[in-house]
């Protein structure tokens, strides 16, 4: 946001609208900041690692998505889809899982915090 000044003195306030972060992009910063690769977080690894990680990627994309408005009716289905699961269920689960443990524990709040400053939501 900026202000403007028009001929004639008037003050403007002009609003920049916020660039777009793609789901790509969640993916790459989510995995870089927990130090996998995107290959990694996205392939069929059930470790628990890997799926923590996927998780928490998960969780920031839907709630963006959410939160945005998305022209599409962005739910979990097409969260699983985005990394690369079969069945709605799994990132329910997973979303459900962070947004839970999240209420209380501060290290994951911060970390959450962290990962969305870096994509400027």
């Amino acid at each position: 946001m900026f202000d403007a000044i028009e001929p004639g003195g008037t003050s403007v306030v002009c609003i920049q609208p916020k660039p777009l972060v793609s789901t790509k992009m969640i993916q790459r910063v989510v995995a870089e900041y927990y130090n996998y690769s995107v290959a990694d977080m996205i392939g069929p690894s059930r470790s628990p690692r890997v799926s923590w990680v996927r998780q928490i990627a998960m969780t920031i994309l839907y709630h963006y998505r959410k939160k945005e408005g998305d022209i599409y009716s962005w739910g979990y289905k097409r969260t699983a889809q985005a990394f690369h699961r079969r069945d709605h269920t799994t990132a329910r689960h997973g979303i459900k899982k962070i947004e839970r443990i999240a209420l209380t524990n501060v290290e994951l709040q911060l970390e959450l915090a962290e990962i969305r400053q870096k994509l400027g939501l």
